[in-house]
């Protein structure tokens, strides 16, 4: 029993006590608490004796450190009495140490910078932070500058830290004076320099007159940085000053509004510190005109949204995509159980071709949503503008009368279809844009030949053969001005236009190894002629593959988790005579995978899903049985899907929605393939 309780036991009770046997836990819950505070007490005073060595380490090493260091450093109360001081060079101080100790720091005769150190003594009790100043003392005839940081210590105690900063003055003064010398550097700089002191503008170069717009001598010792902003952010630039003269923000960065002597409203970006200026404090900086960089950054803004528009259109292609399939696939399910003579068959097909044309829409709005990578195919333009012309009647509105000739018997050419359909309907949204009040918009195909008998209409336009098509407006035409310009990104006349339609028609121009030529006039209508290279002899245009559903009998694995398309896939597949697991999601199918990996076949697996995408999942197949046959769907344009979510070359992949016959033939060609 600890010492502690038997003596508390003695003076309570006997030495002859004994205690009942319902009091034996409470008293050995006591006895094991003394034990506890014994060795709590121990580890204490261990502990202090430990600390107690380490800070007598640390004050040595300090010692050491504040003995090697030059400057000169005073301790002194609150009321500015130095408590102690410690110099390796007491010439600075020009009064010995003895002096010094005792004295109050404002009373020493010929420190002329009292008032400075009340000040900043003052500001440190305030703000409890680091107060500096500057001072200089004349002694027999030499003038010597120093720099002293207060720093609060103990309580109601301050350390100052007072260094000679002679050389660096006189270095300053020498730089001031050679000023002149480097003049020349300075007005040939491309950004506007100043110096602002007592709220005018004391110099500025000749690049500061450029951008405000007024001459040298109407502006030095006249106007200040208040006299050019635009009222509105005048308070806000006072502010700025006020904090640089005062010292609070020794360099700051800003922008704001001026105006041009002409009237225009710049923006501007001011970099500025505080400084000296024939000897009295003063504000230096440089500025740059950003107005550009701004619009261009308003621009940017706005094609993000259109950015941002195209990621959302793609969203809803690809749900709607989904839906399709759905739908497809269960009319072809029942076609597949009824008979060519039943009436309901007509209506199934008639399904399946709406089908189709919703599709088409899709892939348009796909294409339309983002800048694909160019899928190179032999097409006839015709083909492709009829197409075109289906869907577009309501984007030009009813107040705009729209007529497409089609040159008969049309070469071919090698183009990106959904490329092609982006070339028109920027066109076709250009023209509609010009013709506010309607009118008429005539789209044409014809061919070009530029041979030695025939300049060609553009310059650097090669002699050869080419396919041709314009697209006409009756709508307000451009100027010079205008026509200059109108390929450039960003630039656009409608005030809540992106600027980007007609450079992304000259892109895909190019890409194609085309030209575009325009002709136009302000209230005479536009004309885009665009000029494509015939295919090369021998080329044909690659037609759709014909319907034919192709039966197997190997094991599918369908990964998907678009619960009724996987239904309908499912029945589809079994219909024609495969046998198929299914799961809702990669790591369902992985489990599945690992117990009938070796009768499966394919894997069709769904690219985009929720938990695991489908990448992910065939890499986790991979791992179980690396031979693994994969055919990937998705109702994603297949432009991002490659570089986004399939890093690798010759992956077969399809694009929802799809016939049935469609994947039929697929699936044969990917199992017949890896035989």
């Amino acid at each position: 029993m600890h010492s502690l309780l038997k003596r508390q036991i003695k003076k309570y009770f006997n030495d002859s006590f004994e205690a009942p046997e319902e009091w034996q836990g409470f008293l050995e819950m006591v006895n094991s608490a003394y034990h506890g505070f014994d060795t709590d007490r121990n580890m204490l005073e261990r502990s202090l004796e430990l600390s107690s060595q380490e800070l007598l380490q640390a004050n040595t090493e300090m010692r050491v450190i504040f003995e090697a260091i030059p400057d000169v450093f005073f301790r002194l109360d609150y009321e500015g009495t130095i408590l102690d001081c410690r110099t390796t060079a007491t010439s600075d101080l020009y009064i010995s140490k003895e002096e010094l100790i005792g004295n109050n720091i404002h009373k020493i005769p010929f420190l002329t910078a009292a008032r400075q150190f009340e000040d900043a003594i003052e500001e440190l009790k305030k703000k409890k932070k680091m107060a500096s100043i500057e001072y200089s003392l004349v002694f027999k005839d030499k003038e010597q500058f120093y720099e002293a940081r207060l720093v609060p210590a103990l309580e109601n105690e301050i350390i100052a830290v007072i260094r000679n900063v002679t050389e660096r003055k006189i270095t300053e003064n020498a730089l001031r004076e050679s000023e002149e010398k480097y003049r020349s550097v300075v007005e040939g700089s491309n950004v506007g320099v100043f110096i602002i002191q007592d709220d005018l503008f004391r110099f500025v170069n000749s690049t500061f007159c450029e951008i405000h717009g007024y001459p040298y001598e109407e502006i030095i010792n006249i106007r200040g940085p208040l006299d050019f902003i635009v009222p509105e952010e005048r308070e806000f630039l006072k502010q700025s000053l006020k904090k640089r003269y005062n010292g609070e923000a020794k360099m700051a960065e800003i922008e704001y509004d001026v105006r041009h002597k002409n009237g225009e409203v710049r923006t501007i970006k001011a970099i500025s510190s505080a400084t000296l200026y024939k000897g009295s404090p003063a504000i230096i900086g440089t500025l740059l005109d950003i107005s550009k960089e701004k619009a261009l950054e308003e621009q940017l803004v706005q094609s993000q949204k259109l950015e941002t528009i195209g990621r959302l259109t793609g969203g809803i292609a690809h749900d709607f995509n989904n839906m399709l399939s759905v739908i497809l696939g269960n009319a072809q399910l029942a076609m597949m159980n009824l008979s060519p003579e039943n009436e309901a068959t007509e209506f199934c097909k008639e399904v399946e071709r709406a089908t189709h044309r919703a599709a088409e829409f899709t892939h348009q709005l796909l294409a339309f949503s983002r800048r694909q990578v160019l899928e190179m195919k032999i097409v006839d333009l015709n083909e492709v503008l009829a197409n075109f012309e289906r869907m577009i009647h309501h984007v030009i509105g009813e107040s705009i009368e729209m007529r497409v000739d089609y040159k008969p018997d049309l070469p071919i050419i090698k183009a990106d279809s959904a490329q092609i359909n982006q070339i028109f309907l920027n066109l076709v949204v250009n023209a509609r844009e010009a013709m506010p009040e309607g009118g008429q918009l005539i789209i044409e195909t014809d061919t070009f030949i530029i041979d030695e008998k025939k300049s060609p209409p553009l310059p650097n336009m090669p002699h050869g053969r080419y396919v041709t098509v314009s697209v006409t407006d009756t709508g307000i035409g451009m100027d010079k001005e205008m026509l200059t310009k109108m390929y450039e990104p960003f630039f656009t006349t409608k005030p809540h236009g992106s600027g980007l339609g007609l450079s992304v028609v000259y892109g895909i121009v190019k890409q194609h190894e085309g030209f575009i030529d325009v002709h136009s006039q302000p209230g005479n209508g536009t004309m885009f002629i665009i000029y494509f290279p015939y295919a090369e002899e021998g080329d044909k245009v690659v037609r759709g593959k014909q319907s034919l559903m192709m039966t197997g009998s190997e094991t599918i694995l369908i990964i998907e988790d678009d619960d009724e398309f996987r239904k309908v896939e499912s029945a589809i597949l079994e219909k024609l005579g495969y046998t198929v697991y299914t799961a809702s999601d990669g790591i369902e199918g992985i489990e599945i995978f690992k117990a009938k990996g070796d009768e499966i076949n394919l894997v069709i697996l769904d690219l985009i899903m929720p938990k695991m995408n489908g990448w992910e999942t065939l890499s986790e197949l991979k791992k179980i049985k690396p031979t693994v046959l994969p055919l990937f769907v998705t109702g994603y344009g297949l432009d991002g899907v490659y570089t986004k979510y399939i890093p690798e070359e010759n992956v077969d992949v399809l694009q929802k929605p799809f016939s049935f016959d469609a994947l039929s033939q697929k699936v044969r060609e990917v199992i017949n393939r890896n035989k």
